[in-house]
């Protein structure tokens, strides 16, 4: 059996993975074996997980496999895996390994899975994203900029630090490059409780852009790796909704506020009261 965490190395954060945790899944969904999934890292990457799933299963890889080839450069590895219907070739990190013969199934940061041409890849295209089922609380709303909200682990401490950069060749840290690990806290402030847990939102001060990586964290534990997705609201397993800014209102409409509650559809055209749909009122979209 092979695993990139567990129960154990999971639930302390100075033992888990928090870096390239895809790549690491690719490598033993590649690699014969018999490999277990931590939970925490399905609810994480289901998609790419799905999918990595997938191309083992049709190129037909099992713990009876073998390798016919393993290659390590400066800055990369890769591997081959002879399956029962086809080979799989997984380049990790940059890598200077051929791909003829090979098409590429999925790939994601810094890992591409290539399998053997002609297999038919139809199952891995057809695999989406995930439709939340997360009921987010009503404290929960959209803000102007660049903001995220994060509902800390029980267990955790009540200081939440933001580290968060770009992926480029140097990892531009958000916050510009004299900012020092744990990173910031104090653009983060507590922004109520969900189910006994606290929910803290962090809101960019500053005038860059937005990042492409977050992590949150209380000083001594922290969450993997995330991508940044503003708006976005986390748990330790990753982003569970995107806040949309459109919530469902009741406009008292009468004589004397009336002209304060026009109603206008997405088109602009002024829309009656009793319009179904999704209407701006003020400046702000509604659901009617």
């Amino acid at each position: 059996m092979t695993f990139v965490d567990n129960h154990d190395t999971g639930r302390e954060s100075s033992e888990a993975l928090h870096a390239n945790i895809e790549a690491a899944n690719a490598y033993i969904l590649t690699m014969p074996g018999t490999p277990c999934i931590f939970l925490s890292h399905w609810k994480a990457y289901k998609k790419a997980i799905k999918k990595l799933i997938l191309a083992r299963r049709i190129a037909g890889i099992t713990n009876q496999s073998t390798v016919f080839y393993s290659e390590g450069e400066d800055n990369g590895y890769s591997v081959g895996v002879k399956g029962n219907n086809g080979s799989a070739l997984l380049l990790l990190g940059t890598t200077t390994t051929s791909t003829d013969g090979y098409e590429l199934a999925c790939e994601g940061e810094n890992y591409k899975l290539y399998i053997t041409k002609g297999l038919d890849l139809t199952a891995i295209n057809e695999v989406g994203d995930e439709k939340s089922t997360i009921t987010l609380p009503s404290f929960v709303t959209a803000q102007e900029g660049t903001y995220a909200y994060f509902e800390e682990p029980s267990t955790w401490s009540n200081t939440i630090n933001v580290w968060a950069w770009y992926s480029n060749a140097t990892n531009d840290n958000l916050y510009g490059s004299t900012a020092k690990w744990p990173g910031v806290s104090t653009d983060v402030t507590y922004a109520g409780e969900n189910n006994g847990k606290k929910v803290f939102l962090w809101k960019y001060s500053g005038t860059n852009n937005a990042p492409d990586k977050i992590i949150f964290n209380d000083g001594t534990n922290q969450t993997n790796d995330f991508d940044f997705v503003n708006g976005s609201y986390y748990t330790i397993d990753g982003s569970q909704a995107v806040v949309t800014g459109i919530r469902k209102i009741t406009v008292t409409t009468n004589k004397k506020n009336d002209s304060d509650n026009k109603r206008y559809n997405l088109s602009g055209q002024r829309v009656p009261p009793d319009y179904k749909g999704i209407v701006i009122v003020k400046g702000k979209k509604y659901i009617n």
